[in-house]
């Protein structure tokens, strides 16, 4: 269960980018171009963050489902 606290702790990064990268635009510091491309990038990154996640999630299950088939086989 620590592996949860990485990506939460990446998902806030990641919103505390596009939020920034949303000031910056709304004030002229970032062209529409730049901005369209960085939302692009952080979509890719929300991704790979998913992917982690169901990934451990899903190791953790095999983990308990091994130990519930090796308990049940004694």
């Amino acid at each position: 269960r620590a592996g949860r606290a990485r990506p939460n702790g990446e998902i806030t990064e990641i919103k505390t980018d596009l939020q920034a990268m949303v000031d910056a635009l709304l004030s002229g510091e970032l062209d529409r171009g730049t901005a369209a491309v960085c939302g692009q990038l952080i979509n890719v990154k929300l991704r790979a963050v998913e992917i982690q996640r169901r990934t451990s999630d899903m190791t953790d299950l095999l983990t308990r489902l091994e130990a519930v088939e090796q308990a049940a086989s004694r």
